[in-house]
């Protein structure tokens, strides 16, 4: 989502929220995301537009056409932490993830490995094999940089299993 927002001149720190449900019955992944952002932003310079450094994430997991992951023990999911184009951000400092079996009603961290200093990490979902009456897993992520931008993402049935 692209937008423009008024922000004051003075320093302050804020808070954004985007919160996406999908109830289409063959709609069945990603029913609902949420994001939150937490950014610090002041006045630049007279005439300098600066973009915010507002964190993105990008996943990588091994998943089939129809969105399915194999079940298996050790799934992992790769992430790419960083900034929005165009914006001068700092080096991402943290990365968290949870997964659930159960729509997110319960939630279990998993470990999170730095792959290098360019915001890539690996996650090891816990517990290391699904239930085995679990349909989905969802992901829960946060991340944060050396300026303390934060962003929090959800995702209710990120992927199904067979």
């Amino acid at each position: 989502a692209n937008g423009d927002f008024p922000l004051s001149p003075d320093p302050a720190t804020y808070r954004m929220e985007l919160d996406v449900n999908r109830d289409a019955p063959w709609w069945t992944t990603s029913v609902a995301t949420r994001s939150a952002w937490t950014f610090a932003s002041e006045q630049p310079s007279e005439g300098v537009q600066e973009v915010l450094p507002l964190l993105l994430v990008d996943y990588d997991v091994d998943l089939d056409l129809m969105n399915t992951a194999e079940r298996r023990i050790a799934q992992t999911v790769d992430l790419e932490v960083r900034h929005q184009p165009g914006a001068d951000g700092p080096r991402v400092r943290t990365a968290q993830v949870w997964t659930s079996y159960d729509d997110g009603a319960t939630w279990h961290e998993a470990v999170v490995v730095p792959r290098d200093r360019n915001g890539r990490f690996v996650a090891l979902l816990r517990p290391l094999f699904p239930p085995p009456d679990a349909e989905f897993a969802s992901l829960r992520v946060e991340a944060t940089d050396r300026d303390g931008n934060r962003i929090e993402q959800e995702i209710i049935r990120a992927w199904q299993l067979p």
